[in-house]
């Protein structure tokens, strides 16, 4: 699975580095977000319910957020 590692960012890199890689990837396809900025709870869910995508799993360990995206 393809990471989009925006560890260090705030907001809105994050959600920039997600919408470069799915404007490219294919439908159906899936990528996790690597991230350290708690935006990304309210920004991801956001952009996904926007742009039809979908979160498979959200998650956090020791300060990092993994989410994987299921793109539209």
């Amino acid at each position: 699975m393809t990471e989009v590692d925006a560890r260090g960012t705030l907001c809105p890199m994050p959600l920039i580095r997600s919408q470069d890689y799915a404007r490219n990837a294919d439908s159906g396809g899936e990528f996790m977000l690597l991230a350290t900025d708690p935006g990304v709870y309210q920004d991801i869910p956001a952009w996904c319910r926007m742009h039809g995508h979908k979160i498979v799993s959200m998650e956090e360990e020791n300060f990092l957020i993994r989410i994987v995206i299921r793109i539209a």
